[in-house]
């Protein structure tokens, strides 16, 4: 019987043991894209016979196990999945999963047979693009973006982008820090995210993050923050001061050339369901948005 703990920040390392190797190409299986939300989503880890399971909960979805993996990278038997089942009977939840990839979802389905149900939502997909692409802005349609970007680099001709390190990193938290509201009643998913993405500076440095940020004489105007798995690179934060043009689009191609160089693809990960956010998110030409999937019985 699987016994599930909560995952804490010292299961980092065993997160990036698990998922330094799994090829389910979506943010929800990097290590720190799941220590990001493991609190809003209320996630609960289970080990046993090198194979590693979630259990969250979303929203008005309820309680929902995640796809498992393995310490091999190998996709896991039938025997997981039936462990998942027979945990669930046990404990009087639904055989639900959640950010299922579209590559394991045969297993599931023919697992769960006729009584199988499948929802997906373009709100969850992930944006992969062409780390090429975003670090050249070649082409036509790429004009809009590096308009922002010109304009940004006319009005601070001499910004730099500085690699975070130990010697800055306190400096980047505290820009951090200054789109949380520490006072607000209510911590929505927004609130969260700026919370959490304060937190990672917390265990950067331990990490197999990377990132940088833009500074412009001694003041931070914009970060980004990711980590690399296989040949892509999953691009989990990017803040920038909203009152400055360009900002974000000039952070965004700075990151892709430090460092994704490497990198076949970046994964900037869901639109949320927020229109703005699809926009701009669409205005970078993603060359494939990653499907994923809710399964139920």
């Amino acid at each position: 019987m699987l016994s599930f703990e909560k995952l804490e920040p010292e299961h980092l390392e065993l997160l990036k043991h698990y998922l330094g190797h799994v090829t389910y190409e979506t943010c929800d299986y990097t290590p720190v894209g799941i220590m990001m939300w493991r609190d809003y989503f209320y996630i609960h880890i289970a080990e046993k016979d090198d194979t590693l399971y979630f259990l969250s909960r979303y929203g008005n979805i309820g309680q929902c196990f995640s796809f498992p993996v393995r310490k091999d990278g190998k996709t896991p038997t039938y025997e997981a999945v039936e462990n998942i089942s027979l945990y669930a009977k046990e404990n009087n939840l639904p055989l639900r999963f959640c950010t299922v990839p579209e590559s394991q979802l045969p297993i599931l389905v023919e697992y769960m047979g006729d009584s199988c149900n499948v929802i997906t939502d373009k709100a969850w997909y992930d944006y992969i693009y062409l780390a090429e692409d975003l670090a050249s802005l070649r082409g036509r349609k790429y004009n809009g973006q590096r308009n922002h970007i010109n304009r940004f680099q006319k009005q601070y001709k001499d910004y730099s982008f500085i690699p975070i390190e130990a010697s800055n990193i306190d400096m980047v938290k505290e820009f951090s820090e200054t789109f949380c509201d520490r006072g607000a009643d209510k911590i929505d998913m927004k609130e969260y995210e700026s919370r959490a993405v304060v937190e990672v500076f917390d265990y950067f440095l331990s990490s197999d993050l990377v990132g940088g940020f833009i500074e412009h004489e001694g003041r931070i105007l914009a970060i980004a923050v990711g980590e690399k798995i296989g040949d892509t690179m999953y691009q989990h934060i990017e803040k920038a001061l909203p009152s400055i043009n360009g900002a974000y689009q000039t952070v965004a191609r700075e990151f892709a050339i430090t460092f994704a160089s490497e990198c076949m693809f970046i994964n900037r990960e869901e639109d949320e369901g927020i229109e703005g956010l699809r926009r701009a998110k669409e205005a970078l030409h993603p060359i494939k948005l990653q499907k994923k999937y809710l399964v139920y019985k």
